[in-house]
């Protein structure tokens, strides 16, 4: 991808020493009044100089363009950030020195440099960088300077146009975690009656006040002679929500190693997880913007969901505890709720269990903010989960998430994510 910067850019001639100007009018006056004759060589052999430092500048102004040619898209952490640049001098004149400050917001990317081409020549040259972190980023824009060799003027030109691109987080292997389903009236078999009628029935019984007519299981009735309707089941949804908690309160450590960071990874990896065994997989994030990503399968989901996630921060000012009740209606009956959040708070649990009265499965990712030089920890947390019979899993800093490639592997290899607990293996904790 080419970023068009050769064309008009506002360009001005700059007065790198402007005590000339007045040196040169004093000298001048004392020349006029002086009647030395030395005097008139010092002048005129300064006002030449003066006047070619100018005049090499103003030719510099007509002739000096730099192109900036980032190959970019869409990078994942731990990629390589390739761009060439071209510096090209039109002018009879060289550029003694050319000034490149680039304002970019790559961190610690080498674009700003100094160098220096000849007349009617042109210069290229590529700047590297590594990937180090998720984000979205924009290249450009740039400040020129360039000049003469006396330097009492210099061209400055600024080239305004920049390119935005996303460095997406890096897809990781979550490991053989077990995520329940939420119960929705569907077409499979299952073990809990309901009133609704959906595409399969499991058995029939006799009626009972109150039964829908079109429950009435007409076969049945004629052969016993009584009335019989038909019972139905609930399915196990294979849909997953991932609810990422951004809450400001919830952001400890700092880069790679930070409750952020670690929070988009376990996401990353749930939604890889679930997506290859062709299951829908939704978004929600609430920061400082809500994030919002429909449920949807394969591919391209997968690509959305990296996007997504690739610009979201723990800037929120909502704790979780007030999120959870405002999208239970976005996430709907059945499927599976899976909460990441490094919240010290209590509260939330409550609305994490209700979530089961909407045939919603909830599971809960916790990340032991003790361990990022957070006040609470995480074992605290996770036994008032436990005691509501949610599942829980809690994932410490130091975890080394095996990270599979920029993109999605074929078959990738299974590995525990971290400690899960379970509503049993707690009462085994407490005999």
């Amino acid at each position: 991808m080419q970023l068009p910067i050769k064309h008009t850019v506002p360009t001005a001639i700059v007065i790198e020493r402007p005590v000339i100007i007045p040196l040169l009018v004093t000298l001048f006056l004392f020349t006029l009044f002086g009647g030395v004759a030395i005097l008139y060589a010092v002048f005129y052999a300064i006002f030449a100089v003066v006047l070619l430092s100018f005049l090499w500048t103003w030719t510099l102004a007509r002739g000096l363009w730099l192109t900036r040619q980032p190959s970019v898209g869409n990078l994942h952490v731990g990629s390589q950030l390739e761009e060439l640049f071209v510096a090209e001098n039109t002018a009879i004149v060289p550029a003694s020195y050319i000034e490149i400050a680039d304002h970019s917001n790559f961190p610690g990317y080498p674009a700003s440099r100094i160098e220096a081409v000849g007349a009617r020549q042109s210069k290229r040259w590529h700047a590297y960088w590594r990937c180090r972190r998720r984000g979205i980023y924009h290249l450009g824009p740039l400040t020129v300077r360039a000049g003469d060799p006396f330097g009492f003027f210099s061209v400055r030109q600024e080239y305004s146009d920049a390119i935005t691109f996303l460095v997406l987080p890096p897809v990781v292997d979550i490991g053989p975690v077990d995520l329940p389903r939420g119960a929705l009236a569907g077409s499979s078999s299952g073990a809990v009656r309901v009133l609704q009628v959906t595409s399969t029935a499991s058995s029939v019984r006799a009626y009972q006040p109150g039964d829908s007519v079109k429950r009435i299981h007409w076969p049945t009735t004629a052969r016993r002679g009584e009335i019989f309707v038909k019972d139905y089941d609930l399915e196990r949804s294979s849909d997953l929500w991932i609810l990422l908690d951004l809450d400001q309160q919830t952001l400890f450590g700092s880069e790679e190693e930070s409750t952020e960071e670690y929070a988009v990874r376990i996401a990353v990896g749930l939604a890889n997880k679930v997506l290859r065994e062709g299951r829908a997989v939704g978004l929600i994030a609430y920061g400082k913007e809500q994030t919002l990503v429909a449920p949807e399968t394969g591919g391209d989901q997968f690509n959305r969901l990296l996007v997504a996630l690739a610009g979201v921060h723990n800037d929120g000012d909502r704790p979780l505890a007030q999120v959870l009740p405002s999208v239970e209606n976005t996430m709907g009956r059945g499927g599976t709720a899976a909460i990441i959040t490094a919240s010290g708070q209590v509260d939330w649990i409550r609305s994490v269990a209700l979530l089961s009265q909407r045939s919603l499965s909830p599971i809960v990712f916790l990340i032991d903010q003790s361990t990022f030089d957070g006040p609470v920890k995480g074992i605290t947390i996770i036994q008032e989960v436990l005691r509501s019979g949610i599942t829980c899993h809690l994932v410490q800093r130091g975890h080394r998430f095996r990270i599979i490639s920029g993109t999605a592997p074929e078959s990738p290899k299974p590995r525990i994510l971290a400690r899960g607990y379970r509503k049993d293996l707690a009462a085994q904790q407490t005999r």
